[in-house]
């Protein structure tokens, strides 16, 4: 009988994982039609690379202060000319055609400046670096969404504390590379160009990763200890908050706006759900064989001796 109770359980196991699997099986293979709303879907045969990029903790990692970029005024500036040894930079790479993501990063920047985090101001004890991940980024458009977000943080034009950046293709790459951001050119709408995470980077004043904050919101208190901690020229603990993969997220051409990927909530949630139901079961099925074993072996006990055996 035992046997057979470990046959069914084998059996029970393996439909369970077919079940699984059957479940799963739409949100893996969207129809055509659907997967033309992912912005990351690419024609056959293109050989790109499709993976999710993601922020990773370079903390100690130095940036090439000597690689040179392009300012709101068209002029050449090194990025080590941005970091004067004696106040910490947050970084923040974004490109400036981003509908939504980029935006709200520099949005959520610009509400801690105004808070004041631990009373520290810009400029008096740390400075703000955004530098664009777009090549065809120009210094016409750096310099709007410039004086976009100095308004927003109560500055005046042209505040040192706030500087805008775009570069070449190359000098970017190696900065992302050396900070920890992944990203990847998207071939979507225009308006989607690139895959990334939001995050941000906290630089000693000599150029090194001190911290990294990955998600779209950050506590005020978490960047407080993170400059203080990089201002004294030390490397923090690494990743701070959550980070949210823009997987989650996605352009929807008809509306013309980000929301909720249906394909990625949709997979969570089920992956999820499958995962609770087959712990459940396979809960089930070893309080069943548990409660057998002991039903037999109590009825062992008390059955007499055979009297042919002895």
């Amino acid at each position: 009988m035992l046997n057979a109770i470990r046959h069914n359980f084998r059996k029970s196991l393996r439909a369970a994982l077919a079940a699984a699997a059957f479940v799963a099986a739409p949100v893996l293979t969207a129809p055509t039609a659907l997967a033309q709303y992912r912005m990351d879907t690419l024609p056959p045969g293109t050989g790109q690379d499709m993976s999710m990029p993601r922020i990773t903790d370079k903390a100690g990692a130095q940036l090439p202060l000597d690689d040179q970029f392009t300012n709101t005024d068209g002029k050449t500036v090194t990025l080590g000319s941005l970091f004067n040894h004696e106040k910490p930079v947050i970084l923040s790479l974004v490109y400036f055609s981003c509908p939504l993501m980029c935006g709200e990063t520099q949005n959520q920047i610009a509400r801690s400046v105004v808070d004041s985090p631990g009373g520290l101001k810009p400029g008096k004890d740390y400075d703000i670096v955004v530098v664009s991940i777009d090549p065809d980024d120009t210094p016409d458009l750096a310099r709007q969404k410039q004086n976009h977000y100095l308004d927003m943080m109560n500055l005046k034009p042209g505040d040192p504390a706030l500087t805008y950046l775009i570069g070449k293709e190359d000098n970017i790459k190696r900065l992302a590379d050396a900070a920890g951001f992944g990203y990847r050119r998207n071939f979507g709408p225009v308006s989607d160009k690139f895959v990334h995470q939001p995050g941000l980077f906290i630089c000693t004043p000599d150029g090194k990763v001190s911290h990294t904050i990955a998600g779209l919101t950050f506590d005020n208190n978490e960047l407080y200890s993170s400059l203080r901690t990089a201002s004294n020229g030390k490397i923090g603990s690494g990743f701070a908050a959550l980070a949210i993969s823009c997987g989650a997220m996605r352009y929807n051409p008809h509306t013309g706006h980000y929301e909720a990927n249906p394909f990625f909530w949709v997979g969570t949630a089920t992956g999820l759900v499958t995962i609770l139901m087959l712990g459940g079961f396979l809960t089930m099925m070893w309080r069943t064989d548990v409660r057998l074993k002991s039903a037999r072996a109590n009825e062992a006990k008390e059955s007499p001796p055979n009297p042919e055996r002895t």
